[in-house]
């Protein structure tokens, strides 16, 4: 199972469903804008009636919870409880960067992981940059996290206090868990290039396979093209680059079986996802 965090951030495991997602969306996001918006006195403009009646059901019907999301315990939590099974669960923000939002996202996780078996964080962050990270929270290694945070990371709207003390239980978590019970951490934004390339190159390289030649030149085109946001390319050459890429994926898929010889089935499955 996996848990999601949606907007800036989502936790997706195996197919979304839509209506599933609205579903889940909804009274979660209905919740933490009731909570954050809402007082027992409104202060401001005057609400007109209906919008005055739809506050004063909600504050009935609601629960107050510390305003600390970190200190919620497991019975403020209970109301996830019908969510379990559920194969994405999404959290919105009304703010980038405001604490008390991302805090509650880690609370919920934690919860959801410790008492529903999730297993998958998906964050709105580079894929590649992600792979780094999650070999850190795999290896159960706290002490590395703000490096790679520092390191690797694009967003700095995610360079945050937050994002690492989330990060950095994700290891203390999967210290001394077997594999099928540990976390994950994954990245699921592909607006960049900057690590993918030679990923692709140094697994290509552990196979005996005939075109790695065609493979290396086309990378390379792919690390010059987007370093500079692919400004040289016209229409043409735009299309003739898909033509390579395309090419290449071929190629990979055509020698399937002699590069999952060389390495993993999974490790195949990743690279032919970085490709």
């Amino acid at each position: 199972m996996g848990f999601g965090i949606k907007f800036e951030l989502y936790l997706p495991i195996n197919q979304l469903d839509p209506a599933m997602f609205a579903k889940a969306l909804f009274p979660i996001f209905l919740v933490f804008l009731t909570l954050w918006s809402c007082t027992k006195s409104p202060e401001g403009p005057e609400l007109d009636p209906e919008t005055q009646a739809l506050v004063l059901i909600l504050l009935d019907e609601l629960d107050p919870m510390d305003a600390d999301p970190l200190l919620w315990d497991d019975e403020d939590l209970r109301w996830l409880d019908p969510l379990a099974g559920k194969s994405v669960i999404g959290l919105g923000e009304a703010t980038h960067g405001t604490s008390e939002f991302f805090n509650a996202k880690h609370r919920i996780f934690r919860y959801m992981v410790e008492k529903h078996g999730y297993k998958i964080f998906a964050f709105e962050a580079d894929f590649g940059e992600s792979l780094f990270i999650n070999e850190a929270v795999q290896q159960g290694n706290p002490e590395e996290i703000e490096s790679l945070m520092l390191s690797k990371m694009h967003f700095w709207t995610w360079r945050t206090r937050e994002v690492k003390e989330l990060l950095e239980w994700m290891c203390t978590y999967n210290q001394g868990k077997a594999e099928e019970d540990k976390v994950h951490y994954v990245g699921v934004d592909c607006q960049f290039n900057t690590y993918h390339p030679e990923m692709a190159r140094s697994y290509l390289e552990l196979s005996p396979v005939p075109f790695l030649a065609f493979a290396d030149s086309v990378l390379s085109e792919v690390e010059t093209a987007d370093a500079e946001n692919y400004e040289s390319f016209d229409q043409g050459a735009f299309d003739n680059h898909l033509v390579r890429l395309v090419a290449l994926q071929d190629s990979i898929d055509k020698y399937r079986e002699v590069m999952i010889s060389a390495s993993s089935e999974k490790e195949f499955l990743l690279h032919e996802r970085i490709v």
